[in-house]
């Protein structure tokens, strides 16, 4: 009987359907500061191993001062080059990597799927991914810290496998252009790389696939050596022929680390050994387009759910190679169909003083998922819970009160200021505390006022405060952030700013405010008076804009407050002039804003602004649960 036939005999299999799942893709990323130079790139020997065909595996560091060696030991290997094609091994402390014999990869299959937004793992809806700024060669996924009582994977289909102490390791490209797509295929092609360990059967390989951006099957067949599998076409390379012993378990996950290199392929990390397996250069194009790396713990193939028993926490660190700073975000995506039955509770943090950067969060079985809100454009707000709506009254308000260490608000300003319309504002300045910290930042003059005093921000310089609070500079971008996950990015568009707050590990209900919606369901003023549907445009800005004002005593501001206003009008998409609108709506359209909620409001801030900058706030928008709209009044009245 063949191996892989002798392991569905020993292997007790679940009929469960898919289970809708989040992967956090934030695009948030450990800062990397002072970043020591990589380990020198040596001439590899190669000796080809026959011998036993496991890697041994060590008995874990007995001091910290061990530890470290390995970590040194392991960092170094990851990044001493191989030849190409070829599999390898190596076990601490030995230095040279031992070519071992290469074997077919199993016929396991880890498939992209689209899926609605949730609060949990996978399934192609929401994780955190790291997102650099320049694109990137190499990345590293591992855990920090894990706590649960077992694995194992549930409602595997064709292409993965079911049973206890099975899991995937990935580590996913986004979906990127490449010319392997043909003109058969289309236009909407992409190419996309999948690092993965398969636990299943202790093998480490590189799948990839190209598929449509709109997750429609082909119609034309695969070119070349690509193969159709679930609609679209597939390669995976080889694996190495010598693994690990057995199979890890959930205990073993602490000690477990991916690679991805591009050119040089997966490279597995546990018990003082590594494995790696060849990239075949299957998507050529992968290194100048690679912004994206999520890394997780997933089903073992086939659309299966890896699933944690007991109260579970784990802490996912993604680290990417890239020699600048990156920043954290709340953008939330996932680009594979596996998934676990685990919420992320934290928003991502960054720690400085790495040598490469990294977005660390929590994902565990508590009932608190993490919670992100924004304020962009003219501005267009979306709550903690995911209410949508426009604000367009001017003044300073109140954005987060999640207090006492940790209060977000923000200057917004009439649009007849920069674009000679009184019936939007913009926000043009946000002041924090954080900790014991106060940061102001304001567009116009920029500058970036810290503990009182104005203070000068190099691009991509991280400035340390007391209490685990960092502020980074990326070109127009200022991140404040501190290590429970507390989080606050402004993007400066040169007129107005784009606001995000994360709430690290709080839960959503904990802050108030205009960026808050404690009910869920709607919007509530500073005494707890909820506004009900259909709210009206004199309650949105007077009751409920005027109880959210900044009062003097509780201003963050370095400045005087501006004076309130409300907008002379209400106004929408449908209210521009045909052309403008024809003009704007192409260009969001193009950019690839397809939810209808962000399609009118990047139509409508494309068109006001006159500017295509307003469209990137729209290209990655948090998803709205439910749009408030005021409906018409008589009057706005002024102050």
């Amino acid at each position: 009987m063949e191996e892989t036939d002798m392991r569905k005999l020993k292997i007790h299999t679940h009929a469960f359907g898919w289970t809708l799942a989040l992967s956090v893709a934030c695009s948030g990323l450990a800062l990397a500061q002072d970043m020591p130079a990589k380990p020198a790139q040596l001439e590899t020997k190669v000796p080809v191993s026959t011998t036993a065909n496991t890697v041994p595996k060590l008995a874990p560091a007995k001091t910290a001062a061990e530890q470290a060696q390995r970590e040194a030991w392991r960092e170094k290997m990851a990044h001493t080059p191989r030849k190409s094609g070829a599999c390898y091994k190596a076990t601490y402390p030995d230095t040279t990597w031992h070519e071992v014999p290469c074997k077919p990869a199993p016929k396991h299959y880890f498939p992209p799927h689209p899926g609605a937004h949730t609060d949990t793992i996978g399934n192609g809806t929401t994780d955190y991914v790291a997102q650099p700024a320049n694109s990137m060669s190499m990345a590293e996924g591992s855990f920090d810290a894990v706590s649960t009582t077992s694995v194992q994977t549930e409602g595997a289909g064709s292409g993965g496998v079911n049973g206890p102490n099975l899991f995937s390791l990935q580590l996913n490209s986004e979906y990127v252009n490449t010319k392997q797509c043909t003109a058969a295929l289309g236009p909407k092609c992409r190419g996309w790389v999948q690092f993965v360990y398969d636990n299943s059967e202790q093998a480490a390989y590189v799948q990839y696939w190209l598929l449509n951006d709109d997750f429609t099957p082909f119609t034309a067949g695969c070119p070349g050596a690509w193969q159709p599998n679930s609609g679209y076409c597939v390669q995976t390379s080889p694996t190495s022929a010598q693994t690990f012993a057995s199979e890890a378990t959930s205990a073993d996950l602490q000690d477990m680390k991916v690679f991805g290199t591009v050119g040089t392929g997966v490279t597995v990390y546990w018990g003082g050994s590594m494995i790696s397996a060849p990239d075949i250069g299957a998507v050529p194009d992968l290194a100048s387009n690679w912004f994206d790396a999520e890394f997780n713990v997933f089903g073992d193939g086939g659309a299966g759910q890896a699933v944690f028993t007991g109260t579970t926490s784990i802490t996912v660190r993604t680290q990417v190679d890239t020699g600048i700073n990156v920043a954290p975000d709340c953008y939330f995506i996932s680009y594979t169909g596996e998934t676990n039955n685990l919420n992320l509770i934290s928003t991502p943090a960054i720690e400085p003083k790495k040598q490469y950067p990294s977005i660390i969060f929590i994902q565990g079985s508590a009932n608190t998922p993490a919670s992100c809100s924004t304020s962009v454009g003219d501005p267009h707000i979306t709550t903690f819970d995911g209410l949508y709506y426009s604000f367009y009254a001017s003044g300073d308000f109140v954005l987060a009160d999640a207090g006492p260490d940790f209060i977000v608000q923000g200057r917004q300003e009439s649009g007849a200021k920069v674009f000679n319309n009184p019936n939007v504002s913009m926000n043009t300045a946000v002041a924090v505390q954080m900790g014991i910290n106060h940061i102001a930042i304001y567009d116009s003059p920029q500058r970036v006022v810290i503990n009182g005093k104005t203070t000068s921000v190099a691009n991509n310089q991280v400035i340390n405060l007391s209490g685990g609070v960092a502020v980074l500079r990326l070109g127009s971008l200022y991140v404040l952030t501190r290590s429970n996950g507390d989080l606050v990015r402004a993007q400066l568009n040169n007129g107005w700013m784009d606001i995000t707050v994360g709430l690290g590990r709080r839960s959503r209900s904990s802050a108030h405010g205009i960026l808050a919606s404690p009910t869920g369901s709607a919007l509530s003023m500073r005494d707890g008076t909820v506004l009900k549907e259909p709210v009206s445009g004199d309650d949105l800005y007077q009751r409920y804009a005027k109880s959210w004002l900044v009062q003097p005593k509780e201003s963050l501001f370095a400045d005087k407050a501006i004076p309130f206003a409300a907008p002379v009008q209400l106004i929408t998409a449908a209210d521009l002039d045909k052309a403008a609108y024809a003009q704007a709506r192409a260009a969001c359209t193009a950019a690839g804003v397809t939810d209808a909620t962000h399609l009118d409001s990047c139509t409508l801030d494309t068109a006001v602004f006159k500017s295509k900058v307003a469209i990137k706030a729209f290209t990655r928008a948090m998803p709205a649960k439910l749009e408030i709209k005021p409906v018409a009044v008589s009057a706005l009245k002024q102050p």
